[in-house]
């Protein structure tokens, strides 16, 4: 019985680590694409 509490906990934070990476990753992935779009538009 602890153990599969144990487990299903483990797969929640897991899960709620995966979701924060995500958002993170997303939120950071904008202003750099802009600043590759920049850089594109620049050497035109």
């Amino acid at each position: 019985m602890a153990q599969m509490r144990a487990e299903r906990r483990a797969a929640r934070i897991e899960e709620a680590r995966l979701r924060i990476c995500q958002s993170s990753t997303a939120s950071d992935l904008l202003p750099l694409e802009q600043n590759e779009r920049l850089r594109v538009a620049e050497r035109r």
